[in-house]
C-alpha cells in the first residue's frame, strides 16, 4: 500500500511540476511581440468569421501592462466599407477597476490612419452598430 502511495505521489508531483513549467513558459512567451501578434491574428480571424466582415491587425506590442501598440489595424463594416484603416494605434491605460467595471485610458494616438464613422441616412444607425450588437449581453441590465 505504501508503495502505491509513493507512486501516486510521484505522478502527482511530476504532473504539478510540468503544469508549473508550462505556466512559466507561457508567461514569458506572451511577452514577445511575435507571440502577441499570433494571438491577435487568431482573435481577429475569429471576429472576422463571427462578424462576417474583414478585421485584421498586422502587429501587436504590449508594453508592460499599461500600453498597447497595434500596427496595421483594418476593419470593414458588413457592406464592405472601411470603418478603420490605421497605420498605428497606441493606447496608454491608467487603471482597471473590476469592481467599478471601469477602464481608464490616459492617452490614445493614431498615426497614418483613417476612421470613418457615420450614421446611416435611412436607418439612423451607426455603421459600427453590428459590432456593439455582437457583444451586447442578452441579459437585462441590473440596477446598482
Amino acid at each position: 500500500m505504501t508503495k502505491l502511495l509513493k507512486i501516486i505521489g510521484k505522478i502527482i508531483g511530476r504532473s504539478l511540476e510540468w503544469i508549473l513549467i508550462i505556466v512559466i513558459v507561457f508567461t514569458f512567451a506572451i511577452r514577445f511581440t511575435p507571440v502577441q501578434t499570433f494571438l491577435a491574428r487568431q482573435v481577429t480571424n475569429y471576429l472576422s468569421n463571427s462578424l462576417n466582415t474583414t478585421f485584421k491587425i498586422d502587429r501587436v506590442s504590449i508594453l508592460f501592462i499599461d500600453k498597447i501598440i497595434l500596427d496595421g489595424v483594418y476593419k470593414k463594416n458588413k457592406k464592405g466599407k472601411v470603418i478603420a484603416d490605421l497605420g498605428s494605434l497606441s493606447v496608454s491605460f491608467g487603471y482597471f477597476s473590476k469592481i467599478q467595471n471601469r477602464l481608464v485610458i490616459n492617452n490614445a494616438s493614431i498615426e497614418n490612419g483613417e476612421i470613418n464613422i457615420y450614421k446611416e441616412q435611412n436607418t439612423g444607425v451607426f455603421n459600427f452598430q453590428f459590432i456593439i450588437d455582437h457583444f451586447a449581453s442578452s441579459e437585462p441590465k441590473k440596477d446598482s
